[in-house]
């Protein structure tokens, strides 16, 4: 027998927060469905809030998954939710420096930044980027910076100033119109731009602090593209090589966070036909190139047009660095002597470790000779 009173007093569950994994949520939110993007206000039954999440996918069954960046203790389970239809955003910054906290998120206010903003369109992007010349021969020759174009450099260092360096040569090099620093707080690198002060996104230790970052980065995009010629250079979160043994639920998650990041950093940080935009990042790697195919295939940073490794002593390795860049007659002329010289060291090593030194050619003892020099410190 139908209850006719139950049906009469039927109420749709109210929107909420259904689940946490780190700084993620699942949010049941009933028939209004925000869309990706749009922020989502977060209160609890003490009045705390709101905080805003931002809608990151449909999830079905009238669910989303969303993300609010290191999210306090007090955003868990039944924490009331409500879609506000409005695109999350956040106040541009007025002193240029960015530190992720989940209070910076709101609905979008006049000149706010979009935290979320559209990824630019194949036809928009400029594919054509240029070598860059920064004063390190073997590296202009064998593995020239792209201007306009995705850069990678990994440094194997302790302290991982030579990547650092490397970075201030770029920025001399190119003296763009506006800059943006992502990672821990580098105050000899881009101290003034145009009369203006470089973008700063400085993250704490963390991962969840990282991966923060890395999503302010992405929503700062746009804006360096309203400038004709800008450079950002971004510390990646420190990877290892995949691990075989089982994981928990919680560690894939965060994986599966860094990995999708990352991904949409490649697609966003490009130049396109009204704008240069060179990205620079660099992925330190302090216990060694072990894994390195792995942590680099886990990367996704989409078309990487030059690569720069830097070994553990500070000096460029050029076997193992290379770029796309279009180079004219005369660097491809210079790159092929260069490679020439280095594979004749590489098989005359072999000869000495089988044969002894004395069974090696002049030819040979010069090009064992010469390798040292194609190996500069950074």
């Amino acid at each position: 027998m139908v209850d006719r009173e139950a049906i009469e007093n039927y109420r749709p569950p109210a929107s909420r927060v259904e689940s946490v994994d780190g700084d993620r949520l699942r949010i049941y939110c009933g028939d209004e469905l925000p869309a990706i993007g749009s922020a989502i206000a977060l209160t609890d039954d003490e009045d705390r809030g709101p905080l805003y999440a931002v809608t990151e996918r449909h999830a079905g069954a009238r669910r989303v998954d969303a993300w609010l960046p290191l999210r306090p203790d007090w955003v868990r389970p039944h924490v009331s939710a409500a879609p506000t239809g409005q695109p999350a955003g956040f106040a541009a910054p007025t002193d240029a420096a960015i530190v992720p906290r989940p209070q910076m998120i709101r609905p979008m206010a006049d000149g706010d930044i979009l935290l979320r903003p559209p990824t630019p369109e194949w036809t928009e992007i400029d594919g054509s980027p240029l070598p860059l010349a920064i004063g390190v021969d073997v590296l202009d020759v064998m593995a020239p910076i792209c201007s306009g174009g995705v850069n990678l450099i990994i440094d194997t260092t302790d302290d991982g100033e030579p990547s650092r360096r490397l970075c201030q040569k770029i920025e001399a090099t190119l003296a763009p119109d506006a800059l943006l620093i992502a990672g821990d707080e580098k105050p000899e690198l881009g101290e003034q731009v145009d009369d203006r002060a470089p973008f700063r996104v400085i993250r704490e230790p963390s991962l969840r602090s990282q991966i923060a970052a890395l999503q302010f980065v992405i929503a700062l995009a746009p804006v360096l593209r309203d400038s004709e010629k800008a450079l950002a250079v971004i510390d990646l979160p420190t990877l290892h090589s995949p691990q075989r043994t089982a994981r928990t639920p919680s560690q894939v998650s965060r994986s599966e966070g860094v990995g999708a990041i990352i991904d949409r950093l490649g697609r966003h940080l490009v130049s396109t036909a009204d704008s240069q935009l060179t990205s620079v990042f660099v992925l330190r790697l302090p216990d060694g190139a072990d894994g390195l195919a792995d942590i680099i295939e886990t990367l996704h940073l989409g078309e990487v047009e030059t690569t720069i490794y830097i070994d553990n002593d500070g000096r460029l390795d050029p076997r193992r660095s290379l770029s796309r860049c279009e180079l004219d007659d005369d660097q491809i002329s210079a790159r092929r002597e260069l490679l020439r010289v280095l594979n004749l060291a590489r098989q005359a090593d072999d000869k000495a470790s089988l044969l002894g030194e004395a069974e090696l050619s002049d030819a040979e003892r010069r090009a064992m000779d010469r390798v040292d020099q194609l190996r500069p410190f950074l």
